[in-house]
């Protein structure tokens, strides 16, 4: 899997947008999170972190009370694993050939052996990938402070969701035909990034709710029906995610292609597959099972009004976010025309999309992006390295008394991945450092200045 880098123009801008809009009303948020929900929240945040990035935070959890644990706790994610977060652009990304195809190969799937994803069964989707709010996790991509905010997803969670949605095709379908504009990674990648996009829409929904009523929404909400209700069927924003997934038009397209036959009820694959071996908030994606603790005839009759029920528990859903009741009282709203997932909060550049690299390069369809020849010789003379006349071809050596000596071998204009890892060891620098480096001169500056005091020491890889 390719990517392209983010970060545009047209993305900060937007980015910042969103930052003034949570600035307007971030005030109204932290004196309504308190208590055992905020308890109940953090652990929550706190066990999906430790299976979408592995790690020691499922023992953190138990003892997890205020929800700066969790902000400490990504924090220290983004400072140790920064070089394994590559932030994409969803609409970018292309997963490379078949070579990754778990069905028709070797079955046996390493991830699943080291059971780092048995959460699944307690956490739904959330096993493989997760939304962090921005209410909770405010100096994010676009106060370019440190990352916060935003859909992290695990490669690792990628490959084994692709498995377990590939079996349950071949086996109703066949082989699916090779095609280089779709797999079954890609389509895994869809599905999680599909659900967390509605996470991020209900937050967006519940953000531009608060301007206008200027009071606090989203936490409300959060502690008193969230909370309150996870991982019940009547916990709507969970299945609302899911069902999300199977109406989405992206992996109709991507499993058309595999099957040009277009197969009647691929849906039910994912679902079977998939949602109904998580906890009901998730299995409830068709509402067939009681999303709401109303008993009364005169309630039921208004809450399935339109005989639509996605639309219908999409407006309940609005409506206890607006009054922060789980029971929404006096009568509901109707916000049919200002869903979560109105047209306007499509833009999936909108919310920075954080993938974690946690396979090995045997394993890995991820790829991090290289320089350009142009811009990675630039950047060496700039560092005081010179090319010599050794190697040939694609290849060349560069050389500054006291350092190793750095190989570039090239595939076109780009630099090998190999190459470029050996060289950032060389140099001492991280790939965060170097992108850096190439839009601020000042960081330009100190990391030639730190080479200079490292003059004719060798730096060993």
């Amino acid at each position: 899997m390719s990517r392209s880098m983010a970060g545009g123009l047209e993305q900060r801008l937007l980015y910042r947008y969103i930052g003034m809009a949570f600035d307007a009303v971030a005030k109204m948020s932290p004196g309504n999170v308190y208590g055992d929900a905020e308890g109940f929240l953090a652990r929550l945040y706190l066990r999906r972190m430790a299976s979408v990035f592995g790690g020691s935070s499922d023992e953190e959890a138990t003892t997890a009370h205020h929800l700066n644990e969790v902000v400490g706790r990504l924090d220290d994610i983004h400072r140790w694993r920064e070089d394994d977060l590559l932030l994409v652009r969803s609409s970018k990304i292309e997963v490379d050939g078949h070579e990754n195809s778990s069905v028709g190969g070797n079955r046996q799937d390493p991830v699943s052996d080291a059971r780092r994803f048995d959460a699944e069964d307690e956490l739904g989707i959330e096993a493989y990938a997760t939304y962090m709010p921005i209410h909770f996790f405010p100096d994010g991509h676009w106060k370019v402070k440190r990352p916060g905010w935003g859909i992290y997803v695990s490669e690792a969670g990628v490959k084994r969701v692709a498995m377990i949605i590939e079996q349950g095709f071949v086996e109703h379908y066949g082989a699916p035909r090779q095609d280089e504009n779709a797999s079954f990674l890609r389509i895994a990648f869809e599905v999680l990034l599909r659900h967390e996009m509605e996470h991020f829409k209900v937050e967006s929904f519940a953000l531009s709710a608060e301007m206008q009523q200027r009071r606090a929404l989203y936490v409300p909400y959060l502690m008193n029906v969230y909370a309150q209700t996870y991982p019940m069927s009547c916990c709507l924003e969970e299945a609302l995610a899911n069902a999300t997934v199977l109406v989405s038009t992206v992996i109709k397209k991507l499993i058309f292609t595999l099957y040009p036959q277009q197969p009647r009820g691929w849906e039910n694959i994912i679902a079977r597959s998939l949602f109904d071996k998580q906890p009901d908030a998730y299995a409830n994606y068709n509402f067939e099972k009681p999303w709401h603790r109303e008993i009364k005839n005169e309630r039921l009759k208004l809450v399935n009004d339109s005989g639509r029920p996605r639309r219908d528990a999409m407006n309940y859903l609005c409506n206890q976010i607006v009054s922060g009741e789980r029971l929404p009282s006096g009568g509901l709203l109707p916000f049919y025309a200002f869903p979560p997932d109105n047209f306007f909060l499509r833009a999936e550049s909108l919310v920075p999309v954080y993938i974690l690299k946690d396979l090995d390069e045997d394993r890995s369809f991820i790829h991090f992006p290289t320089p350009t020849r142009t811009d990675w010789e630039r950047f060496l003379r700039q560092m005081g390295f010179l090319a010599t006349n050794k190697g040939n071809g694609d290849h060349v050596v560069w050389q500054r008394p006291g350092f190793s000596m750095i190989t570039n071998n090239y595939h076109g204009k780009e630099l090998d991945r190999n190459s470029f890892k050996s060289a950032l060891r060389t140099l001492g620098i991280s790939r965060k450092e170097l992108e850096r480096a190439v839009g601020d001169k000042a960081v330009l500056g100190r990391l030639r200045a730190r080479l200079d005091q490292l003059d004719h020491r060798l730096i060993l890889a």
